[in-house]
């Protein structure tokens, strides 16, 4: 189904094609992505996720610019 496609095509986008489907290597599970990027690959401490989403919120009314640190 629709679950297995978005799965791949997750893995594909961190490891290519190659990595996938030759050396099977996959999308850490659980993960969180944000924006298509991923954030984490394991569930979180609560403080972890709430700056992530704080960043996430942050750049979004920057209009999209990443903060440099």
């Amino acid at each position: 189904g629709d679950g297995k496609e978005r799965f791949l095509e997750l893995s594909r986008f961190l490891f290519g094609e190659e990595g996938v489907h030759k050396h099977c290597r996959l999308a850490p599970v659980p993960s969180l992505w944000i924006n298509g990027e991923l954030f984490f690959d394991a569930i979180p401490p609560q403080f972890e996720l709430e700056e992530a989403l704080e960043e996430v919120l942050n750049e979004h009314r920057d209009g999209g610019k990443k903060e440099e640190q």
